[in-house]
């Protein structure tokens, strides 16, 4: 791995980079999925709510405008929050009990949560080089259960360092995460890599602080002519011949 000469650290995205969680259902499916369940835990508490699909579908419209103000000012809002705000709705109030029904949600995506082939090989690679390895994410639920996921997937242990915009509240491509874990890894941007499938967050966010980027390429996602990596692989192995 040419790539990694003269670095000090190496940061991963987790999910579409070493786990798949939208392999079996878009995220969008996995959605109205997981607002499905959630209605029916509701209605079982009595709720009168309009009928399965109608919720979910209102739920979409709800979640979209949340992204469309994160994607500009990156400031992360848990998922409990977006839940609660969309239930107001409906004049619901759950209280403490609004994490059972995010619980309800997030089985819909846990459950078809799989390794990618290859990742577990890659992080013995770049482990066997004594580089420090970082992980940044974006995501809107508890870190600590995705740290359990990676930890049933026996990745977790080769991290030195994992961050999770749920808990920093500050999402990617915002300087601010990567600068977080580059300082807890004692590396400066010039001596860092960063592995990502999203040009947006992983690729842009890396760029800007000069950052080695290396895009994992999805076919069905398209690359922004603004957006240059540094380098592009087809799947997480490939990383090993650059």
């Amino acid at each position: 791995m040419n790539i990694l000469n003269g670095k000090r650290a190496v940061l991963f995205d987790l999910g579409g980079t070493l786990i798949e969680f939208e392999g079996r259902r878009s995220w969008s499916g996995l959605e109205a999925d997981g607002m499905i369940k959630c209605h029916k835990y509701l209605t079982n508490l009595g709720y009168e709510l309009p009928n399965a699909d109608e919720f979910a579908l209102q739920f979409a419209e709800h979640h979209h405008q949340i992204w469309e103000d994160i994607s500009k000012n990156h400031r992360e809002i848990m998922f409990d929050k977006r839940l609660s705000g969309f239930l107001a709705k409906f004049e619901i109030d759950l209280g403490n009990g609004i994490d059972k029904l995010v619980k309800e949600f997030y089985t819909v995506v846990s459950e078809q949560i799989e390794p990618i082939d290859g990742a577990n090989d890659v992080l013995t690679a770049v482990a066997k080089r004594n580089l420090n390895i970082g992980l940044v994410s974006n995501s809107p639920f508890i870190a600590d259960w995705h740290r359990n996921e990676m930890k049933r997937l026996g990745i977790y242990e080769f991290f030195d360092y994992t961050i999770f915009s749920s808990e920093f509240g500050i999402r990617k491509p915002d300087p601010a995460i990567f600068r977080d874990c580059l300082d807890h890894l004692e590396a400066e941007p010039s001596e860092a890599v960063h592995i990502g499938d999203r040009p947006r967050e992983d690729i842009a966010g890396a760029n800007g602080l000069s950052i080695t980027s290396v895009l994992i390429r999805r076919h069905d996602r398209k690359l922004p002519s603004n957006i240059k990596p540094d380098y592009i692989i087809d799947k997480i192995t490939d990383i090993i011949f650059l």
